[in-house]
């Protein structure tokens, strides 16, 4: 774990996922680097396995008080709930959220 009390700036980590090994995480590293990660973690997981997660548990373990973890997960689907909470649309049906 860094030892926040001897530095005085915020430090931004990133992590990015996959769930096959077959998929291409550029696009979610691209974004991290955006956004000016100050270290990046990555892996191939599935996203049904929530517990077997090294890089994110090594991701967290990197935080200090005040620093940010930055999350880029897998292929981007468009969550049912934001779209409908943000549509301006009466027609849109409810979301079960």
């Amino acid at each position: 774990m860094v030892n926040n009390s001897v530095r005085n700036e915020m430090l931004k980590i990133g992590y990015a996922r996959v769930s096959t090994p077959t998929q291409n995480w550029d696009r979610q590293i691209g974004a991290l680097r955006a956004e000016r990660c100050d270290k990046i973690f990555r892996e191939k997981a599935s996203g049904k396995d929530i517990k077997n997660r090294p890089q994110l548990e090594k991701a967290i373990d990197e935080l200090g008080k005040g620093d940010v973890l930055v999350l880029r997960n897998g292929i981007a689907r468009p969550d049912p709930c934001w779209m409908a909470s943000t549509s301006s649309s009466a027609s849109t049906p409810a979301a079960p959220c």
